[in-house]
This record gives structure tokens, C-alpha cells and sequence, in this order.
């Protein structure tokens, strides 16, 4: 470790940090993968967190209300994966593939168990985090390594997630022009889609540059919080704390996004089947209005999960972002879950 790293980690942990708080690396395939383990010292249950993106970070959020009430109960494991977030290395791009993101998430629960006196692993995959998940569960050796995955929000299969999305931003520019809301702009963005399928009609084939302004559109029309009220300011401590003083994840965050897109082609992303091999204890949370992935791309997950110990929970107030929207629900149904299915006590 570099002394520049050492300096940093020790200012996060002199911030950010609590007692029994642990940062270490994963080292595996040209990648160094920083790994934050907090929460109730006592706790022999762990609960490891797949970002989304790909490319974003999992070291945020430990800032989400839902994640910190978790944390008074739990011990959580925020994890970069490769070529994301502050993770570091070199990482070939033969590297980032799906199936490389599932063989670091196993090295991952491993390290933990050699680590800790680990009685119980749940696995808790968001957005992008609910690919790597579904991945890693439809196998049932490595299924044995936990006690039960949890899939918020998550992404199965990146052209109807992509088509769905693109209906919803349609449905919500054209409800936005029957309530007076900014028309002319909504009659700007529906133009735009008739001009711009972002999704080839015939071939199929995703245009990038078009998912791109798609991406600009779903922010606009409220896709990925319901009520932007929420939303920290980038001038409260602790978002100054945690992005100005403690960590460079923004900078390093933006550039991996951009870097990993290159890299990890997602267009002919299809897990239904793999849905379909869960078995795992399995439950599955959506916000009532996600546009990003839409509820009705979890209901159909949902249906198609192989386990007969499955359940679902909706945020009614959440769009993609239920641990900020409504953390105490979040943080309740994620506690019921892990608490009748532990092996911990």
C-alpha cells in the first residue's frame, strides 16, 4: 500500500469512522478491490452489498439512512467491484466480464469467513448489483455460501429493462403535459424518442450515444427519486466529509463508469433462466415508482424465482432509491428478512 493510500484511509477513518470498523483489500486478476466492513462489532451476521453502475461504488452508501440503521444491528460489507468505484489495479478487460464480477464476489464472502467469526452471509445486490447477484445465486455451490439474497431494484435483462424504461419516461412526459407541467418541454423529450428509438426496431441493437440522452431523461422526469427533497445537499458535513475530505470517490467513481461501459458490453444481458434457478430464502424490494428499471420488470423477476421461500415488498413513496426514500420501511423489511432466516443465534 502506498503511503498516499495509507494517509487516505486513515483520514476516512478518523471522519467517517466507528470501533470495529475494518478496510482491507481484495487482490485477485489485476485488481485491488477496497472492502469496508461496518456496524455492530458483535454481530456474527454479514451482509455484503453489490453496488450498482456497473462502475459505481458501494462505498457511498454507508451515507443512506437505510444502510446506517442497518448497520446498528449488522455487520455490513461495502465492496468495489473491479474497475469500479476505488478499486485500483490494472484490471485487463478480459477481466470484466459478468462472470469474473461473480468469481470476486465469492473470493469476497471467503475473505470475510477467514477474517470474522462469520455464523451468516446474505447477499444484497442493487440495480447493476442485482445482475452480479442473480448470477451468483443461480449456481447452487455457490448458493451454499449463504443464508439468503435479497434483490433491490435489480436489472435481469438489459433490452426489456431498457424498453420499459423508455415507456415509462414516454407515460411520464405525457401525464406531465395533460397536468400543465412544463408541456412544451415534454412535447421536446416525446419528439425526441419518435426521432430516436435508442433500441433498433429490426436488429435490436442498442445505440449508446441515444442511451445516453435517454439516461439525461429519466433524471429529468424523477426516475431515480420520488421525492428529490431527499436528497442530501452536496454542502451538508456529511456529504462534504465523506466526498471532499474522506474520499475521492466521485473523480474515481466517474472514470471507472466510463471505463467499465467500454469494456463490459451489457446489451445481450438475459438472466430469466438464471432467475429461474434460485432457490436461495429470496426477497425482493422495488420502489413503487422506478423508472430506471420499472416495478413491473421486478414483479416479472419475482414470478419467475425458483424458491419456494420468496417474498416481495414495494416502496410506496421510492423510486430507485428506497434505503434514502423511506430508510425505516427499507431497513424493516430487510431486518424481518434476515432475522427468520439467520443461523446466527
Amino acid at each position: 500500500m502506498t503511503f498516499c493510500r495509507s494517509v487516505l484511509l486513515l483520514l476516512v477513518s478518523g471522519i467517517l469512522g466507528c470501533a470495529g470498523d475494518d478496510y482491507f483489500f481484495l487482490r485477485h486478476k489485476g485488481a485491488d478491490m477496497p472492502i469496508w466492513v461496518r456496524g455492530e462489532p458483535s454481530s456474527k451476521l454479514f451482509l455484503l452489498l453489490l453496488h450498482g453502475g456497473p462502475g459505481l461504488t458501494g462505498q457511498h452508501l454507508q451515507i443512506l439512512g437505510g444502510f446506517e440503521r442497518l448497520e446498528r444491528r449488522y455487520r455490513l460489507v461495502y465492496w468495489d467491484q473491479r474497475a469500479s468505484g476505488l478499486s485500483q489495479g490494472n484490471a485487463p478487460a478480459s477481466s470484466v466480464t459478468l462472470g469474473q464480477f461473480v468469481e470476486d464476489t465469492a473470493l469476497v464472502i471467503g475473505l470475510l469467513r477467514q477474517r470474522y467469526d462469520v455464523r451468516s452471509v446474505f447477499l444484497l445486490g442493487m440495480s447493476w448489483g442485482g445482475a452480479v447477484g442473480t448470477a451468483f445465486c443461480a449456481d447452487s455451490e455457490r448458493a451454499a455460501m449463504l443464508d439468503g439474497w435479497i434483490d433491490l431494484d435489480g436489472t435481469h435483462h438489459e433490452r426489456e429493462d431498457l424498453a420499459a424504461s423508455i415507456a415509462w419516461v414516454k407515460l411520464r412526459a405525457e401525464d406531465n403535459i395533460t397536468r400543465g407541467k412544463r408541456p412544451g418541454r415534454w412535447r421536446e423529450v416525446l419528439s425526441w424518442y419518435d426521432r430516436h428509438p435508442v433500441i433498433d426496431p429490426e436488429s435490436g441493437a442498442i445505440d449508446d450515444a441515444e442511451e445516453t440522452t435517454h439516461y439525461i431523461h429519466l433524471d429529468e422526469a424523477g426516475a431515480y427519486l420520488y421525492d428529490e427533497t431527499v436528497k442530501p445537499s452536496p454542502w451538508s458535513w456529511k456529504i462534504f466529509s465523506f466526498y471532499g475530505l474522506g474520499q475521492y470517490s466521485f473523480f474515481a467513481e466517474s472514470l471507472h463508469q466510463v471505463d467499465v461501459y467500454e469494456k463490459l458490453d451489457l446489451d445481450e444481458l438475459d438472466l430469466w433462466s438464471e432467475v429461474e434457478e434460485i432457490t436461495l430464502p429470496t426477497l425482493v424490494l422495488w420502489g413503487r415508482h422506478d423508472g430506471v428499471i420499472p416495478l413491473e420488470q421486478g414483479e416479472k423477476a419475482y414470478g419467475l424465482l425458483g424458491s419456494e421461500d420468496k417474498s416481495m415488498v414495494v416502496f410506496e413513496q421510492s423510486a430507485h432509491g428506497a434505503p434514502l426514500e423511506e430508510p425505516d420501511a427499507f431497513s424493516g423489511a430487510v431486518s424481518e428478512f434476515l432475522e427468520t432466516r439467520r443461523r446466527d443465534h
